[in-house]
């Protein structure tokens, strides 16, 4: 495994996940393919598969590929659900958006705007209902951005404002259908921009204050809160951005690079970035403590292999599926980065153990390990140790899903730390009656919090609020799920 360090992420012990990498095979007698988009559940893949000819493809968690059309139907596959995909067939003189099925290799047409001679799928809901894309006007260059939907097929997607040119186009929407993202052009050049659905109407709005000339949305997260992209900086070049709560953020700042999607909760995205101007593109990953890691850094690949784009990632970040040189041919690949591991063991340190063991925090499942408060100070501990196959890390995750059984009660986490030999604070607050997830990331002491074995060790504590009669009746302590999660 090779390492560059751009950035930073997290790990796990005994119920673990390994971190896998895969190769998208191109169809028979082929020699390149190219991965564009995952299912949300992470378990399929979609793209090309081409030498002479490209072909639209699916490929299984396995990486075998299953072409969409007959032999006569050149294409690819951009955007893609649990179960369909869409993209575009073309001819020499004609490009039609298309909505394939995977049980089936007989594509659905999903019409034109008027007057165009190019209407290419970028984008789908994760139902499937709503599809977004763009329309090439016949002569000419200008976009028209459009939606479809299954009930009222193909709409162009209006621009508004007097300072708005004509070119507009979709590129992505969020996972909810709600939010579609792309870019307009105004008169001072094409601008990041969303539409919204009221009234059942789509209503455009195009960002003022991104800070340079040019800039285009390429994805959202499932509620459209977060959009990701890139802007043009007025020296040329791009860069990665996410937009959220109104605020623009530059991914990587000083070269070229371009986000290309986020996750459902809009904590992780990826992209590509060129870190020299010799040695091409690199895929990357973000995440919110704003440390951005060359994939090729954590990726265990064969020899020779550089994983040039992150092109795409599942609803919950852990797929995320690109394109890599094998120092002879592109193909795409599936890359599952982190590593993930639950508990060996759970204890109660303070109080008294009720039911459940480390099974019970293995998935959130509403099996959970609980535990009695302490009679005497009314407070509760529980630790929880894992254990990962290695040491390494640029970043480590530790995540907690926990509840009471009665309002009053304030929980505190922490990290024990064996470079130090001390206990370290995460997340505290008051304890919720619903099961409610905490997380606590560390970022450049991340290799403290794991001893030589590779251990990684947590407890949480939860007091009263405010003084309590003791003579008071005893309330259970529950926690749900616990993981650690590593990158690198």
């Amino acid at each position: 495994m090779r390492r560059t360090i751009l950035a930073i992420i997290l790990g796990c012990a005994s119920f673990a996940s390994a971190q896998t990498f895969l190769e998208l095979s191109p169809l028979s007698g082929q020699s390149q393919s190219n991965g564009f988009a995952v299912s949300p559940d992470g378990s399929r893949y979609g793209g090309t598969s081409n030498s002479s000819n490209i072909w639209p493809v699916w490929w299984n968690s396995s990486g075998t590929p299953s072409q969409l059309t007959s032999s006569s139907g050149q294409g690819y596959v951009y955007a893609m659900t649990n179960s369909a995909f869409s993209g575009f067939l073309y001819s020499s003189s004609l490009e039609q958006a298309q909505l394939w099925s995977a049980s089936s290799s007989s594509p659905t047409d999903l019409g034109t705007l008027p007057d165009s001679d190019r209407d290419i799928a970028h984008g789908m809901s994760h139902s499937g209902s709503v599809i977004v894309g763009w329309a090439r006007e016949t002569g000419n260059t200008r976009l028209r951005g459009w939606v479809w939907t299954s009930g009222g097929g193909i709409v162009d997607l209006e621009t508004a404002g007097s300072d708005l040119q004509a070119s507009r186009s979709a590129y992505g929407i969020s996972g909810n259908g709600l939010v579609i993202v792309g870019f307009a052009s105004t008169d001072s050049g094409s601008r990041f921009c969303s539409w919204t659905e009221i009234l059942g109407q789509w209503e455009v709005s195009v960002a003022s204050n991104v800070p340079n000339f040019s800039s285009r949305a390429l994805d959202a997260n499932y509620d459209g809160s977060v959009i990701v992209g890139w802007l043009t900086p007025s020296g040329g070049g791009s860069r990665a951005l996410r937009y959220a709560g109104g605020t623009f953020t530059e991914i990587i700042s000083s070269i070229p690079s371009r986000a290309t999607a986020v996750d459902d909760s809009g904590d992780i995205v990826v992209g590509y970035y060129e870190p020299t101007t010799t040695s091409g593109n690199h895929a990357f990953i973000w995440t919110p403590d704003g440390n951005v890691i060359d994939l090729n850094d954590v990726a265990v690949v064969p020899s020779g292999y550089t994983l040039r784009e992150a092109t795409g990632i599942s609803a919950d970040g852990s797929t995320i599926v690109g394109n890599v040189h094998t120092g002879t041919h592109t193909r795409g690949f599936v890359l599952k980065p982190f590593v993930a591991v639950s508990p060996f063991s759970i204890v109660t340190t303070v109080g008294e153990e009720f039911e459940g063991d480390e099974t019970s925090v293995s998935s959130s499942d509403n099996e959970r390990y609980s535990a009695f408060n302490d009679n005497t100070s009314l407070e509760c501990e529980i630790e929880v140790e894992g254990q990962f196959t290695v040491s390494t890390a640029n970043q480590l995750r530790f995540t907690v899903e926990l509840s009471v059984a009665r309002a009053g009660l304030a929980y505190l986490h922490q990290l024990y730390k064996f470079s130090t030999s001390s206990w370290v604070n995460g997340v505290g607050a008051t304890a919720p009656l619903v099961d409610t997830t905490a997380t606590t990331t560390r970022v450049s002491d991340a290799l403290g919090f794991f001893d030589s074995n590779h251990k990684v060790k947590a407890r949480i504590q939860f007091s009263p609020i405010n003084d309590e009669d003791p003579s008071l009746d005893g309330w259970l302590h529950s926690i749900d799920f616990v993981e650690w999660r590593k990158l690198g």
